[in-house]
């Protein structure tokens, strides 16, 4: 399974991402709004890229790694995540997420992917809602959400951080 948009190719995580998720998560300004934990050492990195895929084929669906289709650069990830713990009322419900390269940051890629998300949730998990949860100081984020249409709706704390709640509903008729 891959996803392609005008300039990514969003496909299922592999082992040999590490490299990029390492430099990605490794760096601080990276993970401004995540806690601030970035990543110290490769093997972490090898971890989460085996939890990932543990998730794929669990769930059926994870994150997937971005790949920028005219250089083959890493970007990131971005994708739909079942999230199965409760937040706001919710609980077993897809996500939409995406984190890139500081490099990579303010050139649309994030709008593009997730809106990627957004479809495949849409057309092919043939859900009605999908939902996004950012820190609360991440505007961008929050741009990137409002612009394919989600809408802020609850406010929560996670691990001691402020965070918005968003939602979109599929108004799309089903065929």
């Amino acid at each position: 399974m891959q996803v392609e948009t005008e300039r990514v190719l969003l496909r299922p995580f592999e082992p040999q991402d590490a490299q990029g998720l390492f430099e990605m998560d490794s760096n601080p300004e990276v993970h401004r709004y995540l806690g601030n934990k970035p990543l110290k050492d490769f093997k972490k990195a090898e971890e989460v890229i085996a939890m990932v895929i543990a998730q794929h084929k669990r769930n059926g669906i994870a994150r997937w790694t971005a790949i920028e289709k005219s250089t083959g650069n890493y970007l990131g990830w971005s994708g739909v995540k079942l999230y199965q713990q409760e937040c706001c009322g919710h609980i077993n419900f897809y996500e939409i997420g995406y984190r890139f390269k500081l490099e990579f940051w303010g050139k649309g890629f994030a709008t593009e992917t997730a809106k990627a998300a957004l479809d495949y949730t849409f057309d092919v998990l043939n859900e009605d809602t999908a939902y996004g949860m950012i820190h609360h100081e991440n505007l961008a984020s929050a741009r990137v959400l409002e612009k394919i249409g989600f809408q802020k709706t609850d406010e929560y704390v996670e691990d001691g951080i402020p965070c918005f709640f968003f939602e979109n509903k599929n108004t799309a008729p089903r065929h």
